[in-house]
C-alpha cells in the first residue's frame, strides 16, 4: 500500500507541476501582454504630463505676454484710421507741456516697398502723416518733442520748423509719421 500511496502522491505532484506549467504557458503570455500595456500606458502618462506642464507654462507665458501685446496694439494699432487716438495723445502731450495746438491735419501715406520682381507693394493705411502747429515757450516746445519721441505710439518726426516769436511765445510746425498694422485681409 505504501507503493500505491507513494505512486499516487508522485502522480499528484507531477500532475500539479504539469498543471502549473501548462497554466503558466497559458496565463504567462496574457500576463506579459498586460504588463507591457501597463508599461506603455505609464510611459504615455509621463509624456502627457510633460505636454500638460508645457501647456500650463505656455498659458502662463501668454498671460504675461498679453499686457505686452496690448501695449503693442496701442503703439502700432491694427487699423490705419487711428486719428482720434493720435489727436487725443498729441493734445494730452501738449496740455502736459502747457502748449496749444491751433492746427492739426492728417494725410494717409502708403508704405511702399518692392522686392517681388521689382513690383511695388502698397499697404493702405499703414502710415499716416500728421502735420501740426504748436504755440508755447521754448522749454515747453522742447519738452513736447521729447515726449513725442518717448510716446507709446510708434511715431517718427519727419520735419520740424521752429519760429521764435517777438514775445516769449514760440511756434513749432511738425510733420510726424505714425504707423499702423495696415495689412488688409482681403488683399491676401
Amino acid at each position: 500500500m505504501k507503493d500505491k500511496a507513494s505512486t499516487s502522491t508522485t502522480l499528484a505532484v507531477v500532475l500539479t507541476v504539469f498543471a502549473v506549467l501548462l497554466s503558466w504557458y497559458i496565463i504567462a503570455p496574457g500576463y506579459r501582454i498586460a504588463r507591457n500595456e501597463k508599461t506603455e500606458l505609464e510611459d504615455e502618462i509621463v509624456v502627457l504630463q510633460e505636454k500638460l506642464n508645457w501647456l500650463e507654462n505656455a498659458e502662463a507665458a501668454l498671460s504675461s505676454g498679453e499686457a505686452t501685446f496690448n501695449k503693442m496694439l496701442v503703439s502700432v494699432p491694427t487699423d490705419g484710421r487711428d486719428e482720434p487716438n493720435a489727436i487725443a495723445e498729441l493734445e494730452a502731450i501738449g496740455l502736459k507741456h502747457n502748449l496749444t495746438i491751433p492746427t492739426i491735419s492728417f494725410a494717409d501715406v502708403s508704405v511702399v516697398g518692392g522686392e517681388f520682381d521689382e513690383a511695388e507693394v502698397s499697404i493702405p493705411g499703414s502710415k499716416v502723416s500728421i502735420s501740426l502747429v504748436i504755440d508755447g515757450s521754448f522749454d515747453d516746445v522742447s519738452g513736447f518733442i521729447a515726449s513725442v519721441e518717448n510716446s507709446v505710439k510708434f511715431m517718427n518726426i519727419r520735419s520740424l520748423t521752429f519760429a521764435i516769436g517777438e514775445t516769449t511765445e514760440s511756434s513749432l510746425s511738425l510733420e510726424i509719421e505714425a504707423y499702423a498694422q495696415g495689412l488688409l485681409e482681403e488683399e491676401f
